[in-house]
């Protein structure tokens, strides 16, 4: 292990036990690696994590930050400007996520901005059930995901930019 991983801006209030609760932090990594059987993996990037709690059973968890690089086997994945929210219902099962941010890569050679237009939505550990996803990429080039329900997505594709699907996909989730 090297590199340096700060934790800063520590805000607690309430008891994880006994609800409200809430808790959030920055951390900021710096080169920070682990070797693991030969493969090293490194990390940079800062990040904001905070759960609530506001009763018994709603959970939300966040996680959101400017921008975190990973390196391990000659890849470099970049998440920026990302935003990842979930909530929960632990009585009911249900659940819904939402995902905010620009993904490169070093083998896509470039990027996608991924942006969730209606939350997506369960139940327990199934599929969600609901939402819609679009992912843009080069020259307006775009992906829409569409949940049409737990078991199966519609997925427009408009590969010249120029406006509506060119190609729509139908697909049960457990092709994904």
């Amino acid at each position: 292990i090297n590199g340096t991983i700060s934790i800063s801006n520590v805000v607690v209030s309430g008891d994880e036990f006994s609800p409200p609760y809430s808790m959030q932090f920055r951390m900021q990594a710096t080169d920070f690696s682990v070797t693991v059987t030969g493969e090293t993996v490194v990390m940079s990037g800062d990040g904001t994590i905070s759960e609530s709690r506001s009763d018994g059973f709603n959970v939300s968890s966040s996680v959101s930050g400017n921008g975190i690089r990973i390196t391990a086997a000659g890849e470099t994945l970049t998440l920026t400007d990302y935003d990842i929210l979930e909530t929960a219902n632990e009585a009911t099962g249900e659940y819904t996520i939402s995902i905010n941010a620009t993904i490169s890569s070093s083998s896509m050679g470039g990027s996608v901005t991924v942006t969730t237009d209606v939350a997506l939505s369960g139940i327990d550990s199934s599929d969600p059930s609901a939402g819609q996803m679009t992912c843009l990429g080069a020259n307006n080039s775009s992906l829409t995901l569409n949940v049409v329900d737990s078991l199966n997505v519609q997925i427009e594709v408009d590969t010249d930019g120029i406006g509506g699907p060119d190609e729509t996909l139908s697909l049960a989730w457990s092709a994904l």
